[in-house]
Parts: C-alpha cells; structure tokens; sequence
C-alpha cells in the first residue's frame, strides 16, 4: 500500500487534523529555529558588546589613571604644604594601583590590540615608573622643581611616557575598530539570522500551501467526481460508475452511488422486461376483445331475431287467448241455449261441427305454441336465434260465430 493510498484511506477528520498537526509541527520547528538564530544574534551581541565595552573602557581607565599618575607628581613637585603633600602621596599610591588594576582588566578583557603594542607599552611604563622612582622621586621630595625638570627632560623619562601615549592611543584606536568590525559581525549574524527566520517563514508557508493544496485535492477531486457521476445519472446515462475505493467517507459515499446505480439498473431492465410482457399481454388481449365484439354483434343480431320471434309468439298467444275467450263466450251460449236444444236440434248440429272445427284450431294453435316453446328454448343454443328468424310466422285464427247464436 502506497503512502497516497494509505492517506486516502484515512477519515476526513484524521486526515484534517494530521494536517493541521504538521502544520503546527511545522511552525513549532520555525519558531525553534528562529529562537536559536536569535539566541545567537543575542549572545553574539552581548558578546561583541560586552567585550568591546570592557576592553575600550579598560583602555580608557589604563590611560586615565596614568594621566592622573603623571598630574599628582607634578602637583606634589610643586606644592610645599605637608598635609597636601602628605594627600597627594597617598593619592599617588591609589593611582598605582588604579594604573595596574585598569591594565590587569584590560588583559582580561581579550583585548584586540596586537601582542607587540601590549608589550611595548609595559616596557615603557616599567621604565618611566623606575627613572620616576630612582631620578625624579628624591627631587620631588626635595622640592628640586628645576632639578627635576632638566633631570626629567634629560632621561628617558620623557621618552617614555610619550611611548606611554602612543601606545595607549594606538590601544584605544585598535579597540574601537575591534569594536567596529564585531559590530559588522553582529550585523551579519543578526542578517543571517533574519534571513533564516525568512527561509523558514517561506518554508512553512510553502509547505502549508502544500499540504493545504493537497488535502483540498484529495477532498475536491473525489467529491467532484461523484458529482459528474451524479449529474450523468441525472441525464439517464446509467453506465456512469465513480470506480472511487476509498476507505474514507467520500470513498463510501461513491461506493454507495455506485451501488445505487446498479440497483437502479437493474429495476429499469426488470421494468422493460415486464413491459414487455405487458404489450405482448395487451395485445393478446386486443385480439380477444376483437373476437369478443364480433361475438357481441352477432350475439346482439341473433338477440334481436329471438326478440322478433317473441313477439310473434306473443302475438299468437294474444290469438289463442281470445281465441279461448270466445270459445268461453260460446260455451256459455251454448249452456244458454241448451234449453233451446230441442229447438234447434238441426242448429246443435251445426254447432256441433263448429265446435269441432274449432277444436282442431285450437289443436293447430297448442301445436304452434309448443313450436314457440321449443324455439324459445333453443334461444340458448348457437344459432338458436338465427334458427328460430327461419321459422315460418304464425297466422293467428280467425274467430268464428257459432250458427244460431243469439245476435245482440
């Protein structure tokens, strides 16, 4: 597994506060690196300061304090009162002290001047303190000015303490160009030192930008994929896969689309097939309401036929009703008259034979009401009504008066 597979493996939250962590890292180690940069700026100027201050003023006290040596003699050479003199003397001896406790701290305080000016300087200072000592101090003490002055002028004296001078002079000026250049020391570590917080500031943010590019990348881009994956599904495109395996949440989120994608179809095929089957039933049956309307038309024709056929039949049967009627009427005639038999013996005769005849009518109409039962029964049948729209229509019988009936 590849580091950059292994990173996008991680959770959003892991992966955000990672970064967030190297980049404090990142600033924890800048902010080191300028305190030490810093750190050394300041020791190298505590240093340079420090060094140059105490070796230049070392220098100075060295310088004072031999000039002051220098005054008290002439000021004890020239003043005759004993309790001055006595001031002055002491005075003297606190200077001598002064003059080599100044030259023992600037020896310590790693002074810049060469080693040959250092040693030039304490020959003629132990010189001029022994031809002070052994010529000039009986003189002071004498009060000898005159004598002093030509003894003073006459020996290396003089000489000496314009060494003296001169040394001291070349000592000040070979400290304040130490001081100088430690000065361009310390202005070249402080510019390295800004430089290098400045490579680090550069640094860090480069490498913030950096991770935050990359974090973005590893975030946008997957997320901008599911999204076009997504708007393709949107436009019926459902080939479309993310093919994201990730196990972060993004990862998920793609896997699930993708999952959805193949539900999805799935269904849409299950739905074609079905409707497939649909159409294919559909049109099934569309045949068989055809063949059913066709059945209904002739079904309707041969419905009317039987209904034509019952009404004939209901006519015969009105026929045969009053048909019956009469013969009840004529029954009843004959009952009434059946008193009048004996009159009218020729006449029942008659009406004997037209009883008959109407006896056998009444036979012919039984027979054609049965014909109409057994044609109403093959209604049922196929092609009943066809059959019975065949049959020959009934006539219905003429009512006959019997002979000798009463007129009214």
């Amino acid at each position: 597994m590849t580091l950059r597979r292994w990173i996008g493996d991680l959770p959003l939250g892991r992966r955000l506060g990672g970064g967030i962590g190297l980049i404090l890292l990142l600033s924890v180690a800048i902010g080191l690196i300028s305190s030490l940069g810093l750190r050394d700026l300041e020791d190298t100027l505590a240093r340079t300061s420090s060094a140059s201050l105490e070796a230049t003023r070392a220098a100075g006290d060295v310088r004072s304090s031999f000039n002051a040596l220098a005054k008290t003699d002439q000021d004890l050479l020239v003043n005759r009162d004993e309790d001055t003199r006595a001031a002055l003397t002491e005075r003297r001896s606190d200077l001598e002290a002064e003059l080599d406790e100044a030259w023992a701290a600037y020896l310590a305080a790693d002074p810049a001047s060469p080693a040959s000016l250092r040693d030039d300087f304490a020959a003629a200072l132990a010189t001029w303190r022994f031809i002070r000592g052994q010529c000039l101090e009986p003189l002071v003490q004498a009060g000898a000015v005159e004598d002093w002055v030509a003894t003073y002028n006459a020996s290396v004296a003089r000489s000496s303490a314009a060494t003296i001078n001169e040394a001291l002079s070349e000592i000040a000026g070979t400290e304040q160009a130490a001081a100088g250049e430690r000065l361009v020391e310390a202005t070249t570590v402080a510019e390295r030192a800004i430089l290098l917080v400045w490579v680090g500031v550069a640094v860090a943010l480069l490498l913030g930008v950096l991770l935050t590019v990359g974090l973005s990348r590893s975030i946008t881009g997957p997320v901008g994929h599911v999204l076009r994956v997504a708007e393709a599904m949107a436009r019926g495109d459902l080939t479309a896969r993310t093919g994201i395996r990730r196990g972060d949440e993004i990862g998920r989120v793609a896997a699930a689309q993708d999952q959805a994608a193949d539900g999805l179809r799935t269904i849409l095929s299950d739905v074609a097939a079905g409707s497939q089957q649909v159409a294919g039933a559909v049109e099934q049956l569309t045949g068989f309401a055809g063949r059913i309307e066709t059945e209904v038309g002739l079904t309707t024709q041969e419905s009317a036929a039987a209904a034509d056929a019952t009404h004939k039949v209901t006519t015969n049967v009105n026929a045969v009703a009053l048909g019956a009627e009469e013969l009840r009427e004529s029954i009843t005639e004959i009952s009434r008259g059946a008193q009048d038999a004996l009159k009218v013996a020729h006449d029942a005769t008659l009406a004997a034979e037209e009883a008959t005849g109407l006896v056998g009518t009444l036979g012919t109409s039984s027979s054609q009401i049965d014909e109409a039962v057994r044609l109403i029964a093959g209604i049922a049948e196929p092609r009943g009504p066809a059959r019975l729209a065949r049959a020959s229509p009934w006539s219905p019988p003429r009512s006959r008066s019997w002979p000798g009936r009463p007129r009214r």
